[in-house]
């Protein structure tokens, strides 16, 4: 038996083709939403050799404008124009990858955005299973934690379907579409994928895993576009779909003999809240709204011209559906209260959203023509040519500042996300709401003379002696990125703290500047310098001592004794295998360099214990705050830990991360700890991007037994766990994420 397939949401028809290809004996029919052969050509600029090659060469029906969640509806008028022997209505498996509204309106608020796509998967599920012949499967492939945050498994049962096979988008794909007892004939030409063919691969950024994971049919030609197809200015960041997951679902009862397609009014009952749509469980204020979403129920808001507000009253929870009138009554959700925090986690003025544009504040205005369709604010308002905007707006860090201050806004509403896409006709306003503190054109921006334009910025300085101004230690703050030791460059920290002190010391040149920390480069935190105006004091250099306290979050849930605080012994060996690696040199100068204890030996046990342990050749680490995102599982748990040493100048996070790592709490955003990080919120991801949460804010200098000084500065808001819990505990409460 030939197994039969109808692929839906193939937006450039690459899935399909690449399908056909590996599995030339596979029974296909690929179906797009994009409405029209020439918008598909318009929209992705390789759609019309896909569609000529699976058409004259495999011989490949395709279909247009077919809406996955109503295929009774959409697929039914495709099929009229074939010949009615042309039959295909029900199929062995129906497919969908990575399902998605592309309504950028939907970053209000996380919940509101897990809600509409529980309700896509609901109607998806609903639909599909109409189409399955008796033995029938349902596949869609998701990324990241998007099965977990948008209910997939809830969305699958509350349809009368059950998950039989789960694989990574990097197996092959006959383990999962011809798995279990799958009917098919099992002979080499249906099973085993057909050779790959020279122009078959599409470019390498599909197959290498630079979009967050590979996909077994990239070699076939298979690449995940966005909904905005050649339109979308984004970079490869904004596409990527990380640890993606095939997904297969069959009928409970596979004994079903088909199911009738129902009216509108039969997915429809009227509760105690309004008009409830059965499928999703969404709540309507009348029903002209309701039989407008089961009409519809996959068209984004942005795309019909209805606010969240007008279209939907209230969102009746998931684990409520059955419950009494009651209980769903005081567990809705109202939409006024999604719409109450802003994407960075804080509060927004609910005044100042709706609060008409006052005119007479405006700065520039513009409007977005075809060739910024689909772009970024954060990209859009930094562009030379879109009016006057670079003028005043000549950095992301810029364009989310004034974001947060309320002073962009989009066709009049003020815009709440700098990753918000605009579209062609939007029209935005860059405003001064605060005469007394105006925007000023990038160009003109003046920095405070003890701060670099780099960022640096001096802190504290202490002189050394009562009677003379120098010597002196300088405690300086540095961003990541900067390099701390070096005069080879005008931009290390070493030069940059020597030209602010002399600017600031009126008439002095030539100071000596000896670092005396070294802070990693990809670390921000406080650095120490000794400045001297008659050269180096090496008695003052060797007497200094420095102890550095890190603020990290970390993932998981620490013990109780880490509050208290406990030491880790540091490893008697270095921890950077790879720099001591054969550089051109023999076998057995590096096997002596491996009997003289320069290589790592990573079976070392990590000794933790409360007894007090010398600072130089240790850490100390102190729980200060936690969080959990749920309550069950220790991996969604995040804690702030203090961690104080003296050891190697500062340059120490290398070791604290490893050190972590190997005692199972890594550091957030360590880059060999991608799984970890990917089970956090996405929210959270959003807003952390690619930055580690680890930096240095405080130093204990001491200098004999006459001075001893602690510099503290304000710990970066990512590494506090108050901060996340803040940010998101209005989604754990039923309000927005």
């Amino acid at each position: 038996m030939v197994l039969r397939l109808l692929t839906v949401g193939d937006g450039d028809l690459s899935f399909s083709l690449a399908l056909k290809r590996a599995y030339p004996h596979l029974d296909l029919i690929a179906s797009t939403l994009v409405e029209s052969s020439e918008e598909l050509s318009r929209t992705y600029s390789n759609a019309s050799a896909n569609e000529a090659e699976l058409r004259n060469t495999w011989g490949v029906s395709i279909l247009f404008h077919v809406d996955a969640t109503r295929l009774d509806k959409t697929l039914s008028l495709e099929t009229s124009s074939f010949s009615s022997s042309y039959s295909f209505s029900k199929f062995d498996l129906i497919l969908f990858n990575h399902p998605h509204l592309g309504d950028a309106s939907l970053a209000i608020s996380e919940k509101l955005h897990a809600e509409r796509h529980y309700s896509l998967l609901c109607h998806y599920f609903h639909s599909a299973k109409r189409f399955l012949n008796d033995h029938g499967r349902i596949h869609v492939c998701l990324c990241g934690t998007q099965a977990i945050t948008w209910d997939l498994y809830k969305a699958a049962k509350n349809n009368g379907l059950t998950l039989i096979c789960q694989q990574g988008t990097e197996a092959p794909v006959e383990s999962w579409i011809f798995y279990g007892d799958f009917v098919v004939e099992k002979d080499d030409q249906t099973i085993n994928p057909a050779p790959v063919q020279k122009h078959y691969p599409c470019p390498r950024r599909y197959r290498n895993g630079k979009l967050g994971s590979k996909h077994y049919l990239g070699k076939y030609g298979y690449r995940h576009r966005r909904t905005g197809g050649d339109l979308f200015r984004g970079n490869d960041s904004d596409m990527s779909v990380h640890q993606s997951v095939n997904y297969i679902f069959e009928r409970q009862d596979v004994n079903i003999n088909g199911i009738e397609v129902t009216d509108v009014i039969d997915t429809a009952s009227v509760g105690v809240d309004g008009f409830v749509c059965e499928i999703c469980g969404v709540v309507f204020e009348n029903k002209c709204l309701l039989e407008k979403h089961l009409d519809s129920p996959a068209v984004p808001d942005i795309l019909t011209n209805d606010s969240t507000l007008d279209r939907r009253g209230t969102i009746r929870p998931r684990e409520l559906q059955d419950s009494t009138s009651t209980s769903r009554r005081d567990a809705t959700i109202t939409a006024t209260t999604l719409l109450s925090s802003g994407d960075d986690g804080n509060q927004i003025n609910h005044e100042r959203i709706h609060s008409p544009l006052d005119r007479t504040c405006i700065l520039t205005e513009g409007t977005v023509n075809g060739t910024f369709d689909s772009t970024r604010i954060k990209w859009l308002c930094r562009q030379k040519d879109f009016h006057s905007f670079s003028n005043y707006i000549s950095s992301k860090k810029q364009c989310v500042d004034a974001i947060s201050q309320g002073r962009i806004y989009v066709n009049g509403i003020v815009a709440l996300d700098s990753g918000r896409i605009v579209r062609e006709k939007d029209v935005i306003t860059l405003i001064d709401i605060k005469a007394s503190n105006p925007i000023q054109p990038a160009s003109t921006v003046q920095t405070s003379p003890i701060e670099d334009s780099l960022g640096c910025r001096i802190v504290e300085e202490i002189p050394l002696q009562n009677d003379r101004q120098w010597p002196r230690l300088v405690a300086v703050y540095k961003p990541v990125g900067i390099r701390v030791v070096g005069s080879f460059s005008p931009n290390t920290l070493e030069m940059i703290t020597k030209r602010l002190v002399e600017e600031q010391s009126s008439g002095m040149e030539n100071l000596s500047c000896t670092p005396l920390s070294k802070l990693d480069t990809g670390c921000a935190g406080l650095c120490v310098f000794l400045m001297d105006s008659k050269g180096n004091d090496l008695r003052v250099e060797q007497n200094v001592q420095i102890t550095y306290r890190f603020t990290a979050l970390v993932h998981g849930r620490v013990p109780e004794e880490w509050r208290r605080g406990v030491y880790v012994r540091l490893p008697r060996n270095g921890t950077r295998m790879w720099k001591r690696q054969n550089n051109d040199k023999g076998q057995d100068e590096v096997s002596k360099n491996c009997d003289a204890g320069n290589v790592m030996d990573y079976d070392e046990k990590i000794e933790i214990t409360q007894h007090a342990l010398d600072l130089d050749n240790s850490i100390f680490i102190v729980s200060k705050d936690g969080h959990s995102f749920c309550d069950v599982n220790d991996n969604t748990c995040i804690e702030t830990l203090e961690i104080s040493s003296r050891h190697g100048s500062g340059k120490i996070v290398n070791t604290i991360s490893f050190i972590l790592r190997k005692i199972a709490y890594p550091v957030i955003n360590d880059r060999f700890c991608k799984r970890e990080f990917a089970s956090l919120p996405r929210r959270m991801r959003n807003i952390l991007k690619q930055k580690i949460c680890i930096g240095c804010y405080s130093v204990c200098v001491h200098l004999h037994d006459d001075i001893r000084r602690e510099i503290t500065v304000e710990p970066h808001r990512r590494t506090q766990a108050s901060f996340w819990r803040q940010t998101m505990s209005s989604a754990l409460d039923g309000s927005t994420e």
